[in-house]
This record gives structure tokens, C-alpha cells and sequence, in this order.
């Protein structure tokens, strides 16, 4: 049979991640699910907010991918109190889009309505060393084309996953640590072809989550990300999915 992506398999007791129409049962013993960050690293600001599957290897990265993923978070949360409210007005919480950020030396290409959305939307789509290639989300499923995973064909990155303000911060704060999400991909016929987590634990208002998906070049794959608080993405198909695709370099 072949196998069209790779998993990585989710920081719980027992996970069940699926292969295309391949299940693999993971059996892992509790605890064995941790953070292999440098605790001098760039990245050690989110260890204790990061989900990542034991023996996974995590996403290369830098001071600047760091602080890319920084600023992301705060314009994330910024967005989730309603911190740019007009004056005079009650803040109005709501639920940021989920944001991805390719490892470091993998180049993002994003749409050019995403390159001048910045106006309209301060939430990132895509991590990139070019200002000038810095996309932003569009108000549509985000799509973006990735180069330079070099032979191996595998995509490595970090994904920023908020939780649900949509009815309130008291139920945002209760679910940032309650609340448990899915990450799965689908082929381009809708078809489930990997589930990357189930019922992953939520770290904080904005969880990291580690991943890596092998890609065939030339196909697009939906990603897609749903939380126990608020439900599957069909109600917020922009905020909880992203069109990848490979170029094939």
C-alpha cells in the first residue's frame, strides 16, 4: 500500500492515527508524549504551550521564526479580547484564525490578495524572511505553495491553534485549558487521508502544535484543525483550514 503521508502521532495515552485506509494503533504510556526543546533555545517561550509527539522530530527554527511566531500569537490574542476596540465601545471577543509557520529554510509562497490584506486582517498566513512575500488571512480557506523540502518531501512546521471567544473570555479562559482539538488532512476529494491528532489537550488561549506531513508534488492538501468547544471548521472554514501544496523542489 502506499503511503501518501507521514503522521506524527498525539500526545495522549492512546492515539489511533490513521494512513490513508491504513490504522496504526499508538500505544503510549502517559507522560511519554513531552517537549524536546532546547531550554536555551529560541523556542523554550513556548514549551509549556507546545503539543509534541514524542520521537517527533520539531520544526528547524530561529530567533526570527520565533519572534515571527511571537507577534503572531499577540495579534492573535490581541483579536481574540477585541484589544483594538473603538473607544467608548465594549470589546467584543472573537476567534482568530489558526496560523502556520513552515520551518526554517522552507519557502511560503502566499496569495497576492493575502500579500495586501494587511489592511483588512492583522492575523498572519504565512511565515516568511521576506516582508514582501508576508501574506495575511483573506476571509477564504487560505491556500499557499510550499518549495524547498528537498528530497525528502516532508513539511515540518508549527501551528498556532486559538481557542473559540466566540461567547465570552470566562468560557475562553475555562476552555484554554479544558478543551481538547483535532488536526487531520484531506485529499482533494474531501476524503480523510491522515489524522495528525485526536483529542490533543488545549495548553493555553493560543496552543502550539508541532507537525509533519509528507507531501507528493503537485497535490493539494487541506488541513484542517477542530476544537471540542466550538466543533468541526464548516461554521469557520477560513479560520480552521489551509491549502498546502508542493511544488515539488
Amino acid at each position: 500500500m502506499k503511503k501518501v503521508l507521514i503522521s506524527s502521532a498525539v500526545c495522549l495515552a492512546a492515539a489511533v492515527t490513521t494512513i490513508s485506509s491504513l490504522s496504526l494503533a499508538t500505544s503510549l504510556a502517559p507522560g511519554s508524549c513531552g517537549l524536546v526543546f532546547n531550554n536555551n533555545g529560541p523556542e523554550s517561550w513556548r514549551a509549556s504551550s507546545t503539543n509534541i509527539a514524542f520521537g517527533l522530530t520539531p520544526a528547524k527554527t530561529s530567533v526570527n521564526r520565533e519572534q515571527w511566531l511571537k507577534d503572531a500569537s499577540k495579534s492573535m490574542m490581541d483579536f481574540l479580547e477585541d484589544k483594538n476596540h473603538a473607544p467608548g465601545q465594549q470589546p467584543h471577543p472573537d476567534t482568530p484564525e489558526m496560523v502556520f509557520a513552515a520551518e526554517e529554510g522552507v519557502v511560503v509562497t502566499a496569495p497576492a490578495k493575502a500579500i495586501v490584506n494587511n489592511a483588512k486582517n492583522t492575523i498572519p498566513l504565512n511565515y516568511t524572511t521576506d516582508p514582501k512575500l508576508q501574506g495575511y488571512h483573506y476571509d477564504e480557506v487560505p491556500r499557499i505553495e510550499v518549495s524547498g523540502l528537498g528530497p525528502s518531501g516532508i513539511l515540518r512546521g508549527t501551528l498556532l491553534l486559538p481557542v473559540s471567544s466566540h461567547t465570552g473570555m470566562a468560557n475562553a479562559a475555562k476552555w484554554a485549558k479544558t478543551d481538547t482539538y483535532d488536526l487531520y488532512v484531506l485529499d482533494a476529494s474531501g476524503k480523510r487521508i491522515l489524522t495528525i491528532a485526536n483529542s490533543a489537550p488545549s495548553r493555553d488561549f493560543i496552543t502550539a502544535h508541532e507537525l509533519e506531513i509528507q507531501m507528493q508534488p503537485g497535490q493539494t492538501y487541506l488541513l484542517q484543525y477542530a476544537r471540542s468547544g466550538s466543533g468541526g471548521p464548516s461554521g469557520y472554514s477560513d479560520g480552521r483550514g489551509y491549502y498546502l501544496t508542493w511544488n515539488g523542489k
